[in-house]
């Protein structure tokens, strides 16, 4: 059963890859991206539960405890890299250098255009009722002329973002996991260090935390953060790492 899951694994990663490199041969944008964008950016809660276990066993243990960008994002990059959902994207590994990614501001550089359907797509998250209907704008707006207007590579990153905000507001929405990370903020280590979160927590935002400031700050970290890591080109695997590193970002500094 575990050899048939990660060659699966290795499978899907394979075809998201081939996948990706034929809409960058100026072909339109193939459907299954999306399911296999969508299977990928689920593993951005599992990031956040483990970089705040790996923060907080520090603290139980009384071992002194930096909450460094570079420690958080050496930490994600090596996360992702032994997930086996990106068993074979070692070669987009070697393209992520501490020297491109290791800096202390966050960056999102996307076209006008694209800034603008981001900006329409958190107005959309804020007010959706559960995460079906978001995913349902998605996928309606991947086929849009204004979407497909896009660069091709742009194309893919901008819709893994926004599938990183819809997996970041059912993480947030779940109480336990704003207070343990507020906890850890103040240097206050919890005793239960997982909390259930992504889509399997039937979590979903209140109308209170729709209208929060902080909660919005949260979401749009989460999605910003993809941003750094375009500097490896077309890649899951980076802008993976960029959505938790943004996150663990928004919720310690």
């Amino acid at each position: 059963m575990i050899m048939a899951m990660s060659f699966l694994a290795f499978v899907n990663c394979s075809n998201l890859n081939e996948q990706l490199s034929t809409a960058n041969e100026g072909k339109q944008l193939p459907v299954n991206v999306f399911s296999l964008l969508k299977e990928k950016s689920t593993l951005h809660s599992k990031g956040l539960d483990e970089c705040f276990a790996h923060y907080n066993s520090a603290l139980l243990e009384n071992k002194p405890t930096n909450f460094s960008r570079k420690r958080t994002q050496e930490f994600c990059m090596n996360f992702v890299a032994n997930e086996p959902i990106f068993s074979d994207c070692s070669e987009t590994r070697s393209t992520l250098t501490e020297s491109e990614i290791l800096g202390d501001t966050i960056v999102c550089p996307l076209s006008a255009n694209a800034e603008i359907l981001l900006k329409e797509f958190m107005g959309e998250l804020l007010s959706s009722p559960n995460a079906d209907t978001i995913y349902s704008y998605i996928q309606k707006l991947m086929e849009t002329d204004r979407f497909l207007a896009l660069d091709k590579e742009e194309q893919p990153f901008l819709i893994f973002t926004m599938l990183i905000g819809v997996d970041s507001a059912q993480y947030w929405s779940n109480p336990a996991n704003v207070k343990k990370w507020t906890q850890l903020k103040n240097m206050k280590p919890t005793y239960e260090t997982r909390g259930t979160a992504g889509p399997s927590a039937s979590y979903w935002m209140t109308s209170d935390q729709m209208n929060n400031p902080t909660f919005k700050k949260l979401l749009y970290a989460d999605m910003r953060g993809c941003g750094w890591s375009l500097l490896s080109g077309i890649s899951a695997y980076g802008w993976m790492v960029g959505g938790i590193a943004g996150s663990v970002d928004a919720a310690l500094f």
